[in-house]
């Protein structure tokens, strides 16, 4: 058992930060995963008679919509994917993500929209107003406030009691950043990542479509073959950082989440899940492309999250603006 005089020494505070960044960025994940994965499922009717439940109880968890809101919101989506009426692009907008800006403004702009209070503050309000609001139904507000206020009155109990603030500052690393914070970023670089906004394409059909929609892949093709020695281990430490650092604990962890959405492309395709098994999208993807042929021909995917959204970034510059 650590003493005190241990706890606050300057050595534990330095081995503590790594694993409490991996619990924000990990947990912020996973509250975003109440609403692409639980929820997004659940609209499609994926958990059968449970669906409603499983998608209002995730939408309390994850702060965000009830069921009923999202999955009309996510009607649309599909039906308007990309188009003045879809939601995700709306809320996109929302934040100045316009087309027809300047290139170099993008980058200006998500580096705003990621550090800045007032986006924060702002996505935090509307999502609290989803759960507790005239509007809201008494019986969901009250199981939002019950559930999220019975949280923080431990820690507030907790660090009464022990007249410590231990337990409060774990509420806030380990409950309040992740569900404001770190779910605000995700979300921001989750839906930059992931279709091609405001993209109207003259082809009909699967062309059009697929010209909206990629896979996103997070890896980088082993470094050359090097002569041994400095040039060799600085190419693969340099590999595996990135691969831990970026490619895991940012795009995977932090971004998609423990979720299927890597393959949303499929997805769009395939929205019933008739042929594609998002149980086991990695591997359902190319089974759904041997099925269909002309996904073959049309889909197209990214190998990092940087990629997918400079991607984004280049045809929204070369897009006209909106009028």
């Amino acid at each position: 058992m650590l003493t005190l005089s241990e706890a606050a020494s300057p050595a534990y505070w330095v081995a503590l930060l790594p694993l409490t960044v991996l619990s924000v960025v990990s947990t912020s994940g996973a509250f975003r995963a109440m609403h692409t994965f639980v929820l997004h499922h659940a609209s499609h009717e994926d958990f059968g008679r449970r669906s409603r439940l499983a998608g209002d109880v995730a939408g309390i968890i994850g702060m965000t919509q009830s069921y009923a809101d999202y999955r009309r919101d996510h009607r649309v989506h599909h039906a308007a994917l990309t188009s003045a009426l879809d939601p995700d692009q709306q809320a996109l907008a929302a934040l100045g993500f316009l087309p027809g800006l300047p290139r170099a403004a993008y980058p200006a702009l998500l580096r705003h929209t990621l550090i800045h209070p007032g986006p924060h503050l702002r996505t935090s309000a509307a999502r609290l107003r989803a759960n507790v609001s005239p509007r809201t139904r008494p019986l969901r507000s009250a199981v939002f406030l019950i559930t999220h206020g019975l949280l923080l009155l431990a820690a507030v109990t907790g660090a009464h009691l022990s007249g410590q603030p231990g337990p409060l500052i774990a509420w806030i690393t380990a409950w309040l950043i992740p569900l404001t914070v770190g779910h605000h970023i995700s979300a921001v670089l989750y839906a930059l990542g992931l279709h091609a906004w405001y993209r109207r394409s003259p082809a009909a059909g699967w062309a059009g479509f697929a010209e909206r929609t990629g896979a996103r892949f997070f890896a980088d093709p082993c470094p050359a073959r090097l002569p041994g020695g400095r040039p060799a281990a600085l190419a693969w430490t340099r590999w595996w950082l990135r691969l831990i650092l970026w490619h895991l604990c940012v795009a995977r962890l932090l971004v998609i989440g423990p979720t299927d959405n890597g393959c949303h492309d499929a997805h769009h395709a395939d929205p019933a899940g008739r042929r594609f098994d998002w149980c086991n999208a990695a591997y359902a993807r190319p089974a759904l492309l041997a099925q269909l042929p002309h996904t073959k021909v049309h889909f197209w995917h990214t190998w990092s999250l940087s990629g997918a959204i400079r991607r984004n970034f280049d045809q929204l510059a070369d897009q006209d603006g909106i009028a």
